[in-house]
């Protein structure tokens, strides 16, 4: 009877119908929940980062990065949080506010996360900073941190590749030519 615990069983019920890829009904019933005027105040939060994830699943990244906004400052959970930086990133990405994505990849790192997400996530940071940005000294600066991973071991040709197509970009042509020489 105790309607926080009604509220929570239905937005874990709404996580496994978005994880089943029944997206309509799930995006649904969380429109549903949020309507409902018994919803305590200490679930919407929950409420938002779930129906913000089901945007996320279709695309909607507008809704879904003020939806993630909201609920991000309420997320302790250390995986939810980096995977919340890294959904808002693409988000922010998509909707090309450049600025707010690279911030959102910039802080994924620190929850120390699987090696593909961090990676992934330096790989788009990089991207927006020298293609969107032209900021090629601080791309430059997160590839060079890159370099002293060893997990990136097996990319260090590729950094090293990007790094100087960036110095080449920035107009160090002597620089360029080093880097690449060091990428082959």
């Amino acid at each position: 009877k105790d309607p926080e615990m009604q509220f929570t069983n239905k937005l874990w019920t709404v996580r496994a119908l978005l994880l089943k890829g029944k997206i309509i009904e799930a995006e649904a019933a969380v429109q549903s929940i949020l309507a409902n005027k018994e919803l305590p105040i200490k679930l919407l939060p929950m409420a938002n980062f779930t129906l913000g994830a089901i945007y996320h699943k279709q695309k909607k990244y507008k809704q879904s990065s003020e939806l993630l906004e909201k609920a991000l400052p309420f997320i302790s959970d250390r995986m939810d949080k980096y995977r919340t930086f890294f959904a808002l990133g693409q988000a922010y990405q998509s909707i090309e506010d450049y600025d707010k994505a690279e911030k959102y990849y910039a802080k994924i790192p620190r929850f120390n996360p699987p090696y593909e997400i961090s990676f992934n996530a330096q790989v788009s940071r990089v991207e927006i900073l020298s293609v969107k940005q032209k900021n090629y000294t601080k791309a430059n600066n997160v590839l060079l941190a890159m370099l002293k991973d060893d997990k990136n071991i097996d990319y260090i040709g590729q950094i090293y590749y990007r790094i100087a197509k960036n110095e080449l970009n920035a107009g160090k042509r002597n620089q360029a030519i080093e880097k690449f020489k060091i990428s082959i």
